[in-house]
């Protein structure tokens, strides 16, 4: 099971480390809020890093760790996507599906350099796909998704970039998910429409 490391880094910080990879002594928690809120009220982390806890540490770990919910979520969401064929990674398959019209979503690492970005904003030039830049790093980005690092992806089915936008939970993003919700709501129809038209002729042939 995926856990989550609380991390005393050798200057003393505390913090959570999501990718299990900080430097220091460290402690193990399933990677949901109550698992944390369980270890405070029993000083387990105390006794896992053998030093005393103010509050205040313990007031931004669990912020983090409710922000970082959501953000385990979208990772997970696009391991999901990738391992469904709904997802592209890289510059050139984003770049042909961004062209070809299927991309419905494009996501560009928080670290990536200036002239992937400088791509991206070519690639939705004169599409309806919009591109966000997320808040995970190449890295953080690669290991969601099984690689080793990842500059910019792309979403092509409309309901997966919905669900990752909706788990990030940006409002700046609610135009952008309006425009997907929009898209997801009219493939919905058109698979029940050749649903219906299917049953209907294997009705007839009957």
């Amino acid at each position: 099971k995926e856990l989550v490391r609380v991390v005393r880094s050798p200057e003393g910080e505390i913090s959570l480390d999501f990718r299990g990879k900080a430097p220091g002594r460290g402690a193990y928690l399933c990677p949901q809020t109550d698992c944390l809120k369980r270890a405070i009220k029993s000083k387990a982390l105390e006794r896992g890093l053998n030093c005393q806890i103010p509050q205040e540490i313990y007031d931004l770990l669990l912020a983090r760790m409710e922000a970082g919910d959501a953000q385990q979520k979208a990772l997970r969401l696009l391991g999901l996507a990738r391992r469904a064929r709904l997802l592209q990674i890289g510059e050139e398959p984003v770049g042909i599906a961004c062209r070809s019209g299927k991309a419905k979503l494009l996501l560009v690492a928080k670290d990536a350099g200036d002239h992937t970005f400088r791509r991206a904003r070519s690639f939705v030039s004169g599409s309806k796909c919009p591109y966000v830049c997320v808040p995970y790093t190449k890295d953080e980005l690669g290991d969601g998704l099984g690689c080793n690092a990842c500059a910019l992806c792309a979403f092509t089915e409309p309901a997966f970039a919905k669900s990752f936008l909706e788990a990030l939970g940006d409002e700046t993003h609610a135009d952008i998910l309006a425009q997907l919700t929009v898209q997801t709501q009219r493939v919905q129809k058109r698979r029940q429409e050749a649903q219906a038209h299917r049953k209907n002729v294997k009705m007839g042939k009957k």
